[in-house]
């Protein structure tokens, strides 16, 4: 009689077990979702789960439009928002793997004629202060919204006119101007577009192929879902938004397989960055305000293009992304090996809801 092996055999067993307990845990979240969209009057969303090396959970929900019958899927492209900012931070994450750029050299060294409102900031801002918007100017958000014809060159040489309102590395003030710093900063370094840079360098070497940085290209694909808000109490379609010159802080469109790629890339597997380069992107880089609201969960830390925090116990990493009738939920248990993306065609907290409870269904 041949022999069994034990460690084999309860190898297959700890699979068999782990199947199963992921499928029931899909059939819970499946019911979950569905009366998620029902609560929030979502019209539909699409959901991607990622543990360790399996890919829990890759489906649609809902429509894609309000008055069609077309399901979102695992290939259906949403806007992700400011999502977008942890693939700026990547990309700059990408330079300083490959020695063009370092990670404390003061940005003026690099962009010529670069300067902020105050001297002291001028002198001192690092690309880490960009991206963990603690340059102490605030939002300043007027410079770039509604004037598409300003190039981002155009928008960082105003920098200089816009006052602090805070010393640099006082305080946590979210900035997109930052991120637009950033983007313009990847096209000094390397003379491409930050949109080119991005795609050959994450996009590209992950597979991302649905994914893109135009709302225009999105637009001529047949797989999209299309934008919604609340009007006087009814749900309604909208037009997309497009924000070329801002397109660093918040102009990448996606789908869940896509994403799903991308959180794993994050979770370690792969070699897109090295381990150095991840540590650094997830790691707390100024304080936060912390709401308690809700004791499970906290954001008390900003990272390099990632919220840093804690839910129940286990370190979280995540960022979320609102553009004009869209929101995305990215969120990591880095400690764990989980990912979840939550792409949702109308504003709402839902996102968040199915996120929690996937991490309530997995530890």
């Amino acid at each position: 009689m041949a022999q069994i092996d034990a460690r084999a055999l309860a190898g297959i067993t700890t699979d068999v077990q782990r199947t199963r307990r992921y499928r029931r845990a899909v059939d819970s979240l499946e019911r979950f979702i569905e009366g998620q969209l029902a609560f929030w009057e979502v019209p539909g969303c699409a959901v991607g789960v990622v543990r360790g090396d399996e890919v829990v959970l890759r489906a649609g929900f809902g429509v894609s439009e309000l008055g069609s019958d077309a399901r979102p899927g695992p290939q259906t492209v949403f806007p992700i928002g400011s999502t977008t900012k942890s693939f700026t931070a990547a990309a700059v994450a990408a330079l300083v793997d490959d020695g063009l750029v370092e990670w404390d050299r003061p940005v003026r060294e690099v962009v010529p004629g670069f300067a902020m409102h105050d001297p002291v900031a001028t002198e001192r801002v690092t690309v880490p202060d960009l991206l963990s918007h603690r340059t102490g100017i605030p939002r300043h958000e007027f410079v770039w919204l509604g004037h598409p014809d300003r190039s981002r060159a155009d928008l960082v040489r105003r920098l200089r006119y816009l006052p602090a309102n805070k010393d640099i590395r006082a305080a946590f003030q979210y900035s997109n101007l930052g991120y637009i710093a950033a983007g313009h900063l990847i096209e000094v370094v390397t003379g491409q577009t930050w949109e080119d840079f991005v795609a050959t360098r994450l996009l590209k070497p992950l597979g991302m192929d649905r994914s893109n940085t135009s709302v225009a290209e999105t637009r001529r694909s047949e797989d999209i879902a299309q934008p919604h808000e609340r009007r006087g109490g009814e749900i309604v379609r909208i037009p997309f938004r497009e924000f070329d010159n801002a397109g660093p802080a918040g102009a990448i469109n996606s789908c869940v397989d896509d994403m799903v790629a991308y959180l794993r890339a994050h979770l370690g597997t792969g070699d897109l960055l090295s381990a150095a380069a991840l540590a650094e992107l997830h790691a707390p880089q100024i304080i936060v305000p912390e709401d308690r609201s809700f004791p499970e969960t906290s954001r008390f830390a900003y990272g390099l293009g990632w919220v840093v925090g804690g839910y129940r116990g286990h370190r979280i990493v995540e960022h979320n992304g609102g553009v004009d009738g869209f929101l995305t939920d990215c969120m990591m248990l880095p400690d764990d090996g989980i990912g979840v993306i939550v792409l949702t065609n109308m504003w709402s907290s839902m996102g968040a809801a199915i996120a929690y409870r996937v991490f309530d269904e997995l530890l």
